[in-house]
């Protein structure tokens, strides 16, 4: 669109991203009543990974597994994770009277301990 002189904005490709969800019927949860897609922040090591090279490594990878291995489209599922932290880093705000000058709440002096959960879901060929 930049070199037809049309450039887009940050909300244009916000509004494009819901627009191409909705279209496609893509699952998500945009905002529906402004019809624009979320602002989501992404990590400079996960942006810097995401480059031509690594992606041709993960095709490649795939191919050669697909070669040797004859797997059939059921067996193929994508798969994301994320990490719970069994204590907070925060605590939460207390409730108390008006005019509290303090206000005592228990704490834990753990680090806590990190959880991967996992959810996959099954791509459809």
């Amino acid at each position: 669109m930049e070199n037809r002189l049309f450039g887009l904005t940050y909300k244009d490709v916000r509004r494009l991203a819901f627009q191409i969800a909705e279209t496609n019927n893509i699952p998500h949860n945009f905002n529906k009543t402004q019809g624009l897609a979320g602002e989501e922040p992404t990590s400079i090591p996960r942006a810097m990974g995401f480059n031509k090279v690594i992606v041709d490594k993960c095709f490649s990878l795939f191919n050669e597994l697909m070669g040797t291995c004859k797997f059939s489209p059921t067996k193929i599922f994508n798969v994301d994770e994320t990490g719970i932290i069994t204590v907070p880093k925060k605590q939460p705000k207390a409730i108390t009277l008006k005019r509290r000058k303090q206000v005592g709440i228990i704490s834990s002096a753990e680090k806590g301990q990190l959880t991967t959960a996992a959810k996959h879901t099954f791509f459809r060929l």
